[in-house]
């Protein structure tokens, strides 16, 4: 909520080189939740502070999405920068 004040405020954002600031808004906000549970307890706790939000269930993991395998070979080649192998599996991604 803090951030999203800001962003109304015009102090949290996104800016490009040599650009101004663009104000953070809800839709450029996701929080990802492992299950329809979570999702509730979450959207409760958006509602009690005046923030609306939206739920959106494909049934499908976001750990199961090949992004998701890639973003891991990158994360398991900076743990362990002096690891060829990693190393190579992360640049295999792009």
């Amino acid at each position: 909520v803090r951030l999203l004040n800001a962003g109304q405020q015009g102090r949290a954002g996104f800016a490009a080189a040599n650009k101004d600031l663009k104000g953070l808004l809800p839709a450029d906000i996701a929080i990802l939740v492992r299950d329809g549970k979570e999702a509730q307890a979450v959207r409760g706790e958006l509602s009690a502070r005046g923030v609306r939000s939206v739920y959106l269930s494909d049934k499908d993991s976001v750990f199961a999405a090949q992004e998701a395998h890639d973003v891991l070979a990158w994360l398991k080649a900076c743990a362990e920068p002096d690891s060829e192998r990693t190393l190579r599996a992360a640049l295999a991604c792009i």
